[in-house]
């Protein structure tokens, strides 16, 4: 990133912190009727912000249990680790309690319960409140963080974060996301040197290692990235996570036997059902590294086996989707129709909420836009997408707004159509390697080919573990 978007930053930031100098100072209160069940709460609470999890998780069923009305105590516990279901059974529970709490903690619970479903403008909605009742609450403006960084707008994202350590300059959390957020802006070094700002503040929690060790991966730097992960995994070893960022690391070096043993192990040796199946995918995603298609799709099969007996079934129409995606992109059409189907039917037929549902049935029409791609039906495929525009503006969610923007580019590439090609991906997820692997396509086509040999060095290079990024690995080498 270059040193005057930085500067603009800083310069926007400081023009933000004044105009909350007027505000009120007040934090958001915590409401129970017990001191033992806060005392458990702030000490989950500390673990939650520092990714651990797993022990957060016993501190918060703790607070619970002291105080059975402690509409925050659900609310952390709901989004610290487990699966689906444990989530959304406590945020139930603490959405039916927010007569009972202040207006604070009323908007607080609001907005995550929006960010479960997926409903951008009702999280603005509540983070506005927050925002304006709350300036100087430093949680509020690292939820705030939170919401911007999802949409991918690192720049607002850290301006929030930054307003959080100006709140209170030991706020550790906030400093592992601002490293993160350098880290999404590519500016490496303003992201090591907040990770080691972040290790100095919190150095006996394992979360400031795992944090650094995923910016070492990142660049490259596969051994002292792995030293990184032990040392996390030796901290705590319930931060079972650092396994698969092992694992991660050997994959990235070609080494997709020790990088299997080590999801492996992550799967073994955790105690949350949600980081079993994120073991399980990230497995089956190294076989697509590997160019093993029918062992990656194998792989996925196990994980939505293991999904729908544990009746996880958001995770069980991920893995039908991502299946779908995979024969998709792999010339395999009868394979792709079964899983798209059953994906939208595992959706529509199950108990999930109607917001939760419709939110997958929108990403399966997103694959049956590209699968009409793939398939040559251009002409079908150009109302499908028109259709699916129309949906997704109504919906207002910005990243399917962006999803839509990269099969417009996709369809124009398709018809050889480059420059509108270009005109959509500029306007798609921007983090997205697939959509970069096709502008490259599309510059490379156009004669501009150091552009297109610079998105294909950035790609080579982009070392994040996911299945679009497999995909269009294994794309590059074919």
């Amino acid at each position: 990133m270059k040193r005057s978007i930085i500067n603009l930053l800083i310069t926007i930031f400081i023009l933000f912190s004044l105009t909350l100098i007027a505000q009120q100072k007040e934090e958001i209160k915590i409401t129970t009727s017990s001191e033992e069940a806060l005392s458990f709460f702030l000490e989950g609470r500390h673990k939650y912000e520092n990714i651990q999890y797993a022990t957060a998780a016993a501190l918060f069923d703790e607070a619970i249990l002291t105080d059975p009305e402690f509409a925050m105590a659900y609310l952390y516990r709901s989004r610290s680790g487990g699966g689906y279901n444990v989530e959304r059974k406590n945020l139930e529970k603490a959405v039916s309690l927010i007569d009972k709490v202040t207006e604070g903690e009323k908007h607080k619970i609001l907005f995550y319960k929006a960010f479960a479903e997926g409903s951008d403008a009702e999280q603005k909605q509540h983070i506005d409140f927050l925002l304006k009742n709350f300036p100087e609450d430093k949680r509020t403006h690292f939820s705030a963080g939170i919401y911007y960084d999802f949409i991918t707008d690192y720049p607002t994202a850290l301006m929030h974060y930054i307003k959080a350590t100006q709140i209170d300059e030991n706020y550790a959390a906030a400093f592992n996301k601002i490293g993160y957020c350098f880290f999404d802006l590519e500016y490496y070094k303003a992201a090591e040197e907040t990770f080691q700002k972040y290790i100095n503040l919190n150095p006996d929690s394992p979360n400031p290692y795992d944090s650094y060790a995923e910016l070492l991966l990142k660049t490259g730097r596969y051994e002292e990235s792995i030293a990184q992960y032990k040392n996390a995994y030796k901290k705590d070893l319930l931060f079972t996570s650092a396994l698969s960022g092992i694992g991660n690391n050997y994959l990235f070096m070609g080494d997709y036997k020790s990088a299997r043993e080590y999801y492996q192990k992550h799967f073994r040796k955790t105690t949350l059902l949600d980081e079993k199946i994120e073991a399980l995918k990230l497995e089956a995603i190294s076989y697509i590294h590997e160019n093993n298609i029918q062992n990656g799709l194998e792989t996925f099969t196990q994980l939505r086996v293991l999904a729908e007996k544990e009746n996880l079934i958001t995770d069980a129409v991920e893995a039908q989707l991502s299946s779908a995606f995979l024969c998709i992109e792999f010339n395999k059409p009868e394979k792709a129709e079964e899983n798209l189907n059953r994906a939208e039917e595992l959706a529509r037929m199950s108990e999930l909420p109607d917001v939760v549902k419709e939110n997958y049935v929108t990403q399966a029409k997103r694959y049956q836009c590209l699968y009409l791609i793939r398939n040559g039906n251009l002409n079908k495929a150009e109302d499908e997408i028109a259709k699916y525009g129309v949906l997704v503006n109504q919906r207002k969610n910005p990243l399917e707004i962006k999803s839509y923007f990269s099969l417009m580019g996709l369809l124009e590439s398709v018809k050889e159509n480059y420059e509108a090609a270009l005109k959509y991906f500029e306007q798609a997820d921007r983090d997205d390697p697939f959509n970069w692997y096709y502008m490259a396509k599309a510059y490379q086509k156009l004669g501009y080919l150091e552009t297109a040999t610079e998105l294909i060095v950035k790609i080579s290079n982009w070392n994040e573990n996911n299945l679009s990024y497999a995909i269009v690995k294994l794309h590059l080498k074919q």
